[in-house]
C-alpha cells in the first residue's frame, strides 16, 4: 500500500452515513436547512447593528458556508457509500478543489467586493450554529 494511484478506499462493513436523503445525510439536511433559516435574521441584525457592510458580509458569509457544508456532505456520502469506486486520489483532489473554492470565494467577498470581514466570518459560523441548533432539536423531540 505505498502508492496512492488507483488505490480504493477501504471498506468497513455498513455503508456510512444513513440514511441519505436526495444525496446527503439527513442530519446534514437538517443543518442546511436551518442554515438557510437563519442567514437572512442573522443579516438583518447585522444591518440594525452594525451597518448594511456587514449585513452584506452575513449574507455573503452565510451562503458560501452554506454551500460548503452542502458540497462537503456530499463528497462525505460518496466516499463512504460503497456504491461507487472512489479512490484516494480522486477524493483528494475533490478536497482539495472544493478548500481551493472555497478561499476563492472568501478572497472575492472581502476583496473585490470589500464586505466587511466580521460580517463574513459570522456568516460562515451561521452553520456551526445551525449544527448545534439541529442537535438540540433533536434532543427534544
Amino acid at each position: 500500500m505505498s502508492g496512492t494511484n488507483g488505490m480504493a478506499l477501504p471498506r468497513s462493513g455498513d455503508p456510512l452515513p444513513a440514511p441519505v436523503v436526495r444525496g446527503i445525510p439527513a442530519g446534514a439536511r437538517a443543518v442546511v436547512i436551518l442554515t438557510a433559516i437563519l442567514i437572512a435574521p442573522a443579516a438583518i441584525a447585522a444591518g440594525l447593528t452594525l451597518g448594511s457592510p456587514s449585513a452584506l458580509g452575513v449574507l455573503g458569509g452565510g451562503l458560501v458556508g452554506l454551500v460548503n457544508f452542502w458540497v462537503l456532505s456530499r463528497l462525505v456520502v460518496k466516499a463512504t457509500s460503497g456504491e461507487d469506486d472512489v479512490h484516494w486520489a480522486t477524493l483528494s483532489a475533490r478536497l482539495f478543489f472544493k478548500f481551493a473554492l472555497l478561499g476563492a470565494c472568501l478572497w472575492a467577498l472581502i476583496v473585490p467586493l470589500q464586505l466587511e470581514f466580521l460580517g463574513v466570518v459570522l456568516g460562515l459560523s451561521l452553520v456551526m450554529f445551525a449544527a448545534i441548533g439541529s442537535q438540540v432539536i433533536d434532543l427534544v423531540r
